[in-house]
């Protein structure tokens, strides 16, 4: 470049100068033949070169050479380089970059530093590139990637703390739960955040722990108060519930942590008061708590299949009456045992069936494996004698009809809640090609076979938005018996079940379909980790699987791919 500049070249120097001081950024202007036209002197304070290189004419190549020299440049951290870059090859790779038609990128210099890069090549062939230094917006990054794993890992660890732990913010409502909390109250942390004790437990103590909670926040002392508490499940729990302030007000947070002391009291070995030379615990000293359970809700009221008002105060049935009966059913025609098991299940029966007695003989030794019993054994006389069996037996034969079926069993102590029941004097028992007995109808949509509460819950909220019946277990034995008794219209496994393998499952559940001319459609859920087996999956009728996190999307597609829109039971649309 020869001769004095022009005053307007001046001017646009002085523009350039300008326009990156405001933006805080540094500015390199090359023509077409690579030579700099005009470079910002902030150029400088990202690259330690001497000024020499960014002067006007200044060829591309000796400014890259200058800026490898100095051992501050973009892509490399000489500190941890196991070799030394190549000259040549680095200002060849940057030249070649810098004549692409637009190109952007983030680039470390050394070790805590970084820039980012904007490189436009005009159509006259002369190429603007723009350096902003982005350290201080990259450490906020990783200071609040930081901040957020310490806060993952801080409620991860308070989830696995034993003792009951919640949070409550200035007016008093619930802002942070643990599990323990939530397994306390047989709740889920959606159904406590954001709400007050008052909507937890019966008002004369709400009004006492809120007057003891006001108290710490105001004056900022501890507070610990021994309790007696009843879980949802209904067990006694002997806590100690301390309160504590953290910060200062008006911002303060009230942190409760209910200590678990009922292991040390109801062993003994250590008194918390007593007479002297004793160690008899002080039960005394427990004031009476929060009772979480709710014993109509233990009783399961809905499996009674009526309405509240059967059910008498004065007169509930104990626990082992409102356990689900199981009946096994031995015939040796297979049309016969799943019309006796189908009528089996509508009356709220656990039921299966075998074809002989040998086959009876080993489900009575399998069930006595897993704690089971049978409640009665329905015996086709065309077997022949029967002999003699420690559960009740009761025969039938062609000439029995559902009723008296029904009040065979109630003779042997298998009692219904028959007069809730509608039941069809006239349906009868047939064998044979002409068997008309009861048509068996799925008595829910869906069932899911879910171990994690959180996506057992999401399942639940999903399906009951779409309007389908669902029932939720958590096991591979559940879902077997889940399938036998309710023959659902679909499916969802996850592939990871905590008893079993999800394929031995489903093959068990093809195995008790072999017979039906209906195959139930099912879908396995995998969580990204664990790979789906295609070849497995096809080898015991499974085509799809679904990914989580799981979508109402998802759900919906997946499931009206097997189950069309169509009136469904109660004449609700599914």
């Amino acid at each position: 470049m020869t001769g004095s500049a022009s005053p307007d070249a001046n001017i646009h120097r002085l523009v350039l100068d300008v326009a990156a001081d405001m933006f805080a950024a540094a500015v390199l202007v090359c023509d077409k033949s690579d030579a700099i036209v005009f470079a910002s002197r902030s150029l400088l304070q990202i690259f330690p070169i001497p000024g020499q290189f960014i002067q006007p004419g200044t060829r591309l190549r000796d400014f890259l050479g200058a800026v490898y020299d100095c051992g501050i440049r973009p892509g490399t951290v000489p500190e941890t380089s196991r070799r030394r870059a190549n000259r040549d090859e680095w200002i060849s790779r940057q030249i070649s970059m810098h004549w692409r038609e637009r190109h952007e990128m983030e680039e470390r210099i050394g070790r805590n530093r970084w820039i980012n890069i904007v490189l436009r090549r005009l159509t006259s062939g002369h190429g603007v590139f723009a350096f902003v230094d982005i350290s201080e917006q990259r450490k906020r990054e990783e200071q609040l990637q930081l901040d957020t794993e310490r806060v993952e890992m801080t409620e991860r660890i308070l989830d696995e703390m034993p003792n009951p732990l919640f949070v409550k913010d200035r007016n008093l409502h619930y802002v942070a739960v643990n599990k323990a909390f939530c397994r306390l109250h047989g709740i889920t942390p959606e159904q406590v955040l954001g709400r007050t004790v008052w909507d937890l437990i019966d008002p004369d103590l709400a009004e006492r722990y809120e007057r003891s909670d006001r108290q710490v926040l105001d004056t900022g002392e501890a507070f610990a108060l021994p309790e007696q508490v009843v879980t949802a499940d209904g067990e006694d729990m002997w806590v100690v519930t301390r309160k504590f302030r953290v910060g200062e007000p008006p911002n303060a947070m009230l942190v409760s942590c209910m200590n678990d002391v009922s292991e040390v009291l109801t062993s003994g070995d250590v008194p918390l008061s007593g007479p002297s030379g004793t160690v008899t615990p002080d039960y005394d000293a427990f004031q009476p708590g929060q009772n979480c359970y709710d014993p109509f809700r233990a009783i399961v009221v809905q499996d009674l299949g009526g309405a509240p008002e059967l059910i008498e105060q004065a007169k509930l049935p104990d626990a082992a009456s409102l356990r689900q009966r199981r009946v096994a059913v031995v015939t040796a025609d297979s049309t016969l045992g799943g019309a006796i098991v189908a009528q089996l299940s509508i009356w709220g029966l656990e039921a299966c069936a075998v074809t002989s007695f040998g086959e009876l003989r080993l489900l009575l030794e399998l069930a006595a494996g897993e704690g089971l019993s049978l409640d009665a054994v329905l015996a086709d006389t065309a077997l022949g004698p029967a002999g003699t069996w420690a559960v009740p037996l009761v025969p039938f034969g062609n000439d029995y009809d559902a009723r008296a079926l029904l009040s065979n069993l109630a003779d042997v102590g298998v009692a219904l809640f028959a007069d809730v029941m509608a039941l069809d004097s006239d349906a009868h028992l047939e064998a044979g090609a002409e068997a008309e007995g009861p048509e068996r109808q799925p008595l829910v949509d869906v069932l899911v076979v879910e171990d994690n509460q959180i996506n057992q819950f999401v399942f639940s909220q999903i399906l009951e938005a779409l309007s389908i019946s669902q029932r939720i277990v958590a096991t591979g034995r559940e879902a077997i018996e889940a399938w036998r008794a309710l023959r659902p219209r679909f499916v969802f496994v996850d592939i990871s079940l905590p008893d079993m393998d999800a394929y031995v499952m489903v093959g068990k559940i093809r195995e008790l379909e072999a017979n039906t001319e209906a195959k139930t459609p099912i879908v396995m859920v995998a969580n990204g980790i664990e790979a789906f087996d295609v070849d497995r999956a096809a080898h015991v009728g499974v085509r799809d699987h679904i990914m989580k996190p799981i979508s109402p999307d998802a759900i919906e597609v997946i499931y009206r791919r097997y189950i069309p829109v169509k009136v469904g039971k109660e004449g609700s649309q599914h």
